[in-house]
């Protein structure tokens, strides 16, 4: 079957959290990265998310208030580069541009 629609959001397995600052809520905390499956999808009726779709989004996802930051792809790339090797990332500033990477902290 084939539908034109915005399907669930759910986060990405074995994506790592990222460390920010919400710019909703102003809560400090890990956000949760998570994948939307968007335009034209293929699958079966009874289920929740298409098999497979033309287009997908990402955002970061605040745990305290919910709120969806939209990530840009170049953004989405970089974070899954890490996904499965490391835990969690923390953005670092250029100027108007962002980076995310390894906290200085963490021993990996």
């Amino acid at each position: 079957m084939v539908w034109f629609a915005q399907h669930s959001i759910e986060p990405v397995p074995g994506a790592p959290a990222v460390h920010m600052e919400c710019p909703n809520c102003a809560g400090d905390r890990d956000h949760v990265v998570l994948d939307q499956p968007t335009g034209i999808g293929f699958g079966l009726p009874f289920s929740k998310r298409p098999l497979v779709s033309s287009h997908r989004k990402h955002y970061l996802g605040c745990p305290v208030c919910g709120f969806l930051h939209v990530l840009e792809k170049h953004h989405t790339a970089q974070i899954l580069a890490h996904r499965d090797r490391t835990p969690r990332l923390v953005p670092v500033y250029h100027g108007h541009d962002v980076s995310f990477e390894i906290p200085r902290e963490d021993p990996r």
